[in-house]
């Protein structure tokens, strides 16, 4: 425990201390239709082959590849038409050398049959008989059966969210219910005389509660359920008691405020009376966030950000939101979409020894030059810093800063 930020802890320090929390939820049954951005609690195996049957992906003619050999524009061939064969129905009859039948995008092609003639490159001369302009490669324009999923392949992997694509080809071969981690349940709330509801209008000195909102939107988005407490005033007992019965029925318990070394801040304190190993962690080698708090009551994190928005947000994103999503059973639970190379466009210092969070916002121009990242400078209780950029810049302990002109990183808040 480091009390009073006498020694601050260095990112990556906090990043081991983090993963060492090996918290995780248990496992429901949900409809598959329901399923997106839940996690699969186990590899998910194809109980059969997608396709089904071989089947057209364009409309056309079914035709033996070797019957078209040497068919042009200039020499033609001609083949029987002799089946037609509409979508949704079995093919019946086997197809012989010499024949061709008409097929459309999806639908079965007959035995026999290993190649599909375009419409495009052929012509009916009459109703009994096709002209071919192109010759058909063998297996050109089909899926033959299990070519788009096999029987026993793993369709999706555990620990890996489910997107809109991974739901069609769930339902594509039958699986209408799935197993996977349950939501992380998150209690929130922010503490401080000096914090009222939204739907108040403040009094002098008094502001509107920014950070519970906003946070417990951040655990809806990391795959969490937020469970928002009334405002705790500046009163150790009620602080302590407050996250001593959050952590019964939590996955995580996050306040703001209070975790400074000021009089009335009383997160640490409370975090350590409320159960051990307690505060492991209390100031961080990073601009903004600095006063942050991490600690464990049992097995559930309880975390203290600081109150300023701006703080509170950078550090909830970068750290805290991954950990709900590896609570969750998310194994690539990283912060960041992604990054983008842009030229910022401005100086900005760094500060030797911390790592500095720098909010930018993308603007893009001629598609032959890289982007352009703009800095949103402001302190750390401003939250329109946030709300006007698009990602992060991230300045090294180890430089002093970034001059203008250079092509940095900028990594984009990650979302569902």
């Amino acid at each position: 425990m480091r009390k009073g930020f006498l020694q601050l802890t260095a990112v990556a320090e906090f990043e081991a201390i983090i993963a060492r929390c090996e918290r995780i939820t248990a496992t429901e049954v949900v409809s598959t239709a329901d399923a997106v951005g839940r996690t699969p609690a186990a590899d998910v195996i194809s109980p059969g082959d997608l396709p089904e049957f071989p089947r057209s992906t364009v409309d056309g003619f079914a035709v033996i590849n070797s019957d078209t050999h040497g068919a042009s524009e200039s020499i033609p061939l001609y083949l029987d038409l002799a089946d037609d064969i509409p979508v949704g129905t079995k093919a019946e009859r086997p197809l012989k050398s010499g024949e061709a039948a008409r097929v459309v995008t999806g639908g079965m092609i007959p035995e026999g049959a290993d190649a599909v003639v375009m419409i495009e490159h052929a012509d009916l001369v009459d109703e009994e008989t096709l002209e071919v302009r192109r010759a058909a490669a063998r297996l050109e324009n089909l899926a033959l059966v299990g070519e788009d999923v096999a029987r026993g392949a793993a369709i999706v992997p555990a620990g890996r969210p489910l997107g809109p694509f991974d739901i069609g080809a769930l339902m594509g071969l039958g699986i209408l219910e799935i197993e996977v981690f349950k939501r992380p349940a998150v209690t929130v709330f922010s503490t401080g005389a000096e914090v009222v509801e939204p739907a108040q209008t403040p009094a002098p000195g008094k502001v509107r509660d920014i950070n519970k909102y906003a946070v417990a939107a951040g655990v809806t988005q990391a795959g969490g359920v937020p469970s928002l407490l009334p405002t705790i005033g500046d009163d150790l007992d009620l602080l302590t008691d407050t996250i001593g019965r959050s952590v019964q029925n939590s996955d995580m318990v996050i306040l703001s405020g209070g975790s400074s070394v000021g009089g009335m801040d009383f997160t640490e304190e409370a975090i350590n009376d409320s159960g051990r190993p307690g505060v492991l962690v209390h100031g961080l080698a990073v601009k903004p966030g600095k006063p942050t708090i991490f600690g464990m009551v049992g097995d559930v994190p309880v975390i203290g950000l600081p109150g300023h928005p701006a703080g509170a947000l950078v550090i909830f994103t970068i750290f805290i939101a991954p950990l709900i999503r590896r609570i969750g059973g998310n194994r690539n639970a990283g912060p960041f979409a992604r990054s983008i190379s842009a030229q910022i466009t401005r100086n900005i210092a760094g500060s030797p020894g911390k790592h500095v969070y720098v909010p930018a916002a993308l603007e893009f121009g001629a598609p032959d030059r890289p982007p352009r990242a703009i800095p949103i400078l402001g302190k750390s209780g401003a939250v329109s810093i946030l709300t006007k950029s698009d990602g992060i810049i991230v300045i090294d302990p180890m430089r002093e800063g970034i001059e203008a002109g250079t092509i940095v990183e900028v990594y984009l808040y990650k979302t569902l």
